[in-house]
């Protein structure tokens, strides 16, 4: 929910199921046919309708990524690991088994690389009111940032995750830009440690369900932290809309035998 000063607008979807569930079956047809090749235009084609169904202030957002560099992107990466992967493997098998250890870090640079990547390519192929989204944060900041925090968390067993969410959404959105103006973000660990802690006391209890009302905490954070010039956000998400949520998608997935996998985007 933007705000400027006394007036609020709203993000609404105008998308419909029907369409999507179209969509979809059309996709999963023409990737049988292709033997998986089409996927990439078919994601491309539900990003564009999901997107192009997004509404702000009365303009839709436009998504205009091809599915030709989906593909070429996946071959790019496949490649990547081949490389990666094929000489620790090797190495492990016919020098000394010592060497498969080398998977570990190389995992730990990969993640954090196909997530930069990801969202500088989507960002890159949105738009709105006719101006592009951009993402200029760096790989090797997110590299650094992802394994200092992966093991605070491992070390700390998990107590160290409220500091890690809010240093990853700093880097996620202060590194966005919509035009030449950048996102702000001001949250700090230790406003959500309380309850992080509380939620992991409450999970055998609740049988895991109270994390629902922690990542609504956690997301209605993000957004009342989260700045763009003039404007401040907010989100009126719950725990008990995101229990709902997940919990009606599932019961559509098993009703429709997967068919209604839309109906839940």
């Amino acid at each position: 929910l933007p705000k400027r000063w006394d007036q609020a607008h709203r993000i609404s979807y105008k998308g419909k199921g029907r369409t999507l569930i179209g969509i979809y079956m059309l996709n999963s047809l023409l990737t049988l046919l292709t033997l998986s090749i089409y996927r990439f235009w078919g994601k491309t084609k539900v990003r564009k309708y999901l997107l192009g169904s997004t509404e702000l202030m009365g303009e839709r957002f436009a998504y205009t990524g091809t599915g030709k560099e989906l593909f070429v992107g996946w071959l790019k990466a496949v490649g990547l690991m081949i490389v990666l992967f094929l000489g620790p493997n090797l190495l492990a098998r016919f020098v000394h088994p010592g060497f498969g250890l080398a998977v570990m870090p190389i995992l730990m640079v990969i993640i954090p690389l196909a997530m930069v990547s990801s969202r500088r390519y989507r960002l890159s192929r949105t738009m709105w009111h006719g101006v592009r989204f951009s993402f200029n944060g760096q790989i090797k900041d997110y590299i650094k940032l992802y394994v200092k925090g992966s093991l605070l968390r491992l070390v700390t067993l998990g107590l160290y995750s409220p500091y890690f969410h809010v240093q990853k959404e700093e880097f996620w959105r202060t590194n966005s830009y919509y035009g030449s103006g950048a996102f702000k973000y001001t949250g700090e660990g230790r406003d959500l440690r309380w309850y992080f802690i509380k939620s992991m006391l409450l999970t055998i209890p609740t049988l895991g369900l109270c994390w629902f009302w922690y990542s609504a905490k956690e997301a209605r954070y993000d957004w009342e932290n989260t700045s763009f010039g003039g404007l401040s956000f907010s989100s009126d998400v719950t725990g008990r809309r995101m229990l709902g949520f997940h919990a009606g998608n599932l019961l559509i997935l098993v009703v429709t035998l997967g068919f209604g996998l839309p109906l839940g985007w």
